[in-house]
């Protein structure tokens, strides 16, 4: 009979260098609006995160909420054990989470980190809070003053001289690839759609190197965006992890491009070469690939192929959404001109 729903909303923003860091696989994460959740009883939260974007001009959004204590900035590295829930990070509306939230030890908090998922994305947004066991504190948490730093230089892009640095920004095929979508993004498009390696055409030359299904090939039937198919959590976010299973499927002759990526995905460093740059909420990755004595930069969106309602054509891995396997494949089929290439 006593129970009550208590609820407590904030308002915030994402602006400049110090609030726009990003999601946790950037460094800059702590570059982030956070607030500090402390209950006085037991109870299940809910924590809402709402962007006060335009419905055609949506940012990636998620939130995290960690273990902190009172007064004490977080950072500058996030342990799996200081992690309470997360959300995913989609171009959506609103993200929510739901979770057990008893009062912690003395001089300890929750603290909420909302944030966009690459940075220097800008945006208004509300923070709510319901705490089912009665009244709590919600508050801004104090962050470092550490400025957000600048992003490491990226392998010399194909256009770039012998040697040169080149960053990410300044490669000429991403720069390419985002004009294409600010156009998109005009004419009412959410996501990216490569205009230069179209896919989804009947018996397209993109699929088949003669245009047509061979009768060893894989029946195209069905075409998926990546975020439409299984795997938990935002697809940057899991990059490099070693065990996740990869399942081959027939249709490609590709067994020693897995174990190649395989090999390579277990050194997240090196993986982050060849998976350079993503903009997962509008279906975006940009991916290097050493061929003709030089690194090229091959930008592709993500609508992938299938056989069957959103069950992949091609080898990736058993949750599609955990690992790079289907992004790269089509990476490799943009350089080579088709998938079977």
């Amino acid at each position: 009979d006593g129970w009550r729903m208590a609820e407590k909303s904030v308002d915030g923003s994402w602006r400049g260098p110090e609030l726009t860091g990003g999601c946790p696989k950037h460094p800059t994460w702590p570059a982030n609006p956070q607030f500090t959740l402390a209950p006085s009883t037991a109870g299940d939260c809910i924590v809402e995160l709402s962007q006060k974007q335009a419905p055609d001009a949506l940012l990636p959004i998620g939130l995290v909420v960690l273990k902190g204590k009172l007064g004490v900035p977080v950072g500058p590295t996030m342990s799996s054990s200081m992690i309470v829930t997360k959300s995913k990070y989609k171009a959506s509306a609103a993200q929510r989470v739901t979770f057990a939230c008893p009062p912690l030890g003395e001089g300890e908090c929750y603290v909420i980190l909302a944030s966009t998922f690459e940075p220097g994305q800008e945006g208004d947004f509300t923070l709510g809070v319901g705490h089912e066991g009665g009244d709590f504190t919600l508050e801004p948490h104090p962050r470092s003053a550490t400025p957000l730093p600048k992003q490491p230089a990226a392998a010399p892009s194909a256009q770039a001289s012998s040697g040169a640095a080149a960053s990410i920004g300044d490669d000429p095929a991403i720069k390419s690839a985002l004009a294409e979508l600010a156009e998109q993004q005009g004419r009412g498009k959410t996501v990216y759609e490569d205009g230069s390696f179209n896919c989804a055409g009947k018996d397209s030359k993109t699929l088949y190197i003669s245009g047509a299904p061979a009768a060893r090939s894989k029946k195209i039937d069905a075409w998926a965006r990546l975020h439409a198919l299984s795997g938990g959590g935002d697809l940057g976010g899991t990059y490099g992890k070693p065990g996740t299973l990869i399942i081959p499927r027939d249709g490609l002759e590709d067994r020693h491009i897995l174990g190649a990526i395989a090999m390579v995905r277990s050194r997240p460093g090196l993986l982050g070469r060849v998976l350079a740059w993503s903009q997962e909420g509008a279906g975006m990755h940009g991916l290097r690939f050493f061929k003709d004595g030089r690194w090229q930069t091959v930008v592709v969106d993500d609508l992938l192929p299938c056989h069957g309602k959103r069950q992949l054509a091609y080898s990736s891995e058993g949750e599609p959404r955990e690992g790079p396997v289907a992004i790269i494949l089509k990476g490799l089929a943009k350089m080579y001109g088709c998938y079977e290439a």
